[in-house]
């Protein structure tokens, strides 16, 4: 199976369970109108398109994160897109593990503000698929509105360790294409920008993943849609194993040119 349409051998395949790039027609092959895309690893699992998430043909296809018809009822709630990858697609590939990677393209257009929320979110495993319930989260990925950086957040299902993004410079711009590493060991917790280290390494006290028994979110924390993000996705990648900082370069290495850089 291609991950990357023209350089089917040039995306790291090690430990990769989900796969979603709009370039690959065998991920969308429907037209904008389809609601649902498949994950290119061999999985019989699609995840769906809710709400406002389209297809784009620009940098040969991409998800489209539309804000619309906001409900500002002071939960930082409204209608805006996100993708949905089943439960169990997401608990076989990182449940019970001490070990992930996620790899993946993002053009902001801004950080969407609705009821006094303060960050979007880029990815959640949340502990509930819908409302807000402490812990939050066995994995995330946020966008921090004070300073634009991301803030990766892991948890066991009592306990989360949230690596900080103090001192940080800013990590993304609105309008421009970034790539996103993020990959866990089980002890450390290391972040990369555009294939390059960014910011400090944070040590983790949990030993594994808990199963929050819910489905992995992109694009808002949940399916009551808390903490939604305004942008653009490229190509997508979760993998059950820590990629090396040579790994993560090379994911980059395949995709920027499409991604104009």
């Amino acid at each position: 199976m291609s991950y990357i349409v023209g350089n089917p051998d040039k995306i790291v395949t090690r430990g990769l369970h989900i796969a979603l790039d709009f370039a690959d027609n065998a991920c969308f092959a429907s037209g904008s109108g389809a609601t649902t895309c498949k994950n290119l690893v061999n999985s019989p699992s699609s995840t769906s398109l809710n709400n406002q998430v389209s297809h784009k043909a620009t940098n040969s296809g991409i998800f489209d994160f539309v804000p619309h018809n906001a409900n500002n009822n002071g939960n930082g709630k409204g209608n805006e897109g996100f993708l949905r990858i089943p439960e169990a697609t997401i608990s076989t590939a990182l449940a019970g593990k001490n070990r992930a990677t996620v790899s993946f393209w993002v053009n902001m257009d801004n950080i969407w503000i609705h009821g006094g929320d303060s960050n979007s979110v880029l990815l959640s495993w949340p502990i509930a698929n819908n409302a807000a319930t402490s812990p939050y989260s066995c994995l995330a990925l946020t966008l921090v509105r004070s300073n634009n950086n991301f803030r990766a957040e892991i948890g066991d299902g009592s306990t989360r360790n949230q690596q900080g993004t103090s001192g940080q410079s800013e990590a993304i711009s609105a309008g421009t294409w970034t790539n996103i590493g993020w990959t866990w060991n089980g002890s450390t917790i290391t972040s990369f920008k555009d294939g390059s280290l960014y910011g400090s390494s944070y040590s983790t006290s949990i030993s594994s993943f808990g199963d929050p028994s819910a489905d992995l979110y992109i694009g808002a924390y949940n399916a009551d849609n808390f903490y939604h993000y305004d942008g653009q996705m490229g190509a997508f990648y979760l993998y059950d194993v820590s990629l090396s900082a040579a790994e993560i370069l090379q994911n980059y290495n395949a995709l920027k040119s499409r991604f104009g850089l």
